[in-house]
């Protein structure tokens, strides 16, 4: 097995990717798939990245997921959260609501900044 499960549970469940270099910029694009719960700690020059979900249910479909996640200081974010469906969608951020654009089945939530974050969509 070697490094392979770190890799690939970083990189295909919780979609976490370098977009510029040392990962002063990343992606966060989970795939649960029919996991209802999953968190990890991925370390970098930059800092830790922490991301954890949790979902309700696991159904065909699209499900609320709930996340916790730090993005490390003189770094930055971009999201992309499954949601297949093709309904509405409420997306809060630190609690308060937030606007997003749906694109081939994801959530995009841009230019997130060094701290804790809360978030939800449902």
């Amino acid at each position: 097995w070697g490094a392979s499960p770190a890799y690939i549970i970083t990189r295909k469940i919780f979609g976490i990717a370098p977009l510029e270099p040392a990962f002063r910029r990343f992606l966060i694009a989970p795939s649960p798939g029919e996991l209802t719960h999953a968190e990890i700690k991925s370390p970098t020059r930059m800092g830790d990245i922490m991301v954890r979900f949790t979902r309700d249910t696991v159904k065909t479909g699209s499900q609320p997921i709930s996340l916790e996640v730090v993005v490390p200081p003189n770094t930055g974010a971009t999201m992309l959260l499954p949601w297949y469906h093709e309904g509405e969608f409420t997306l809060t951020v630190n609690g308060k609501e937030t606007a997003a654009v749906r694109k081939n089945g994801r959530i995009k939530l841009d230019n997130l900044q060094a701290g804790r974050y809360s978030v939800e969509l449902r």
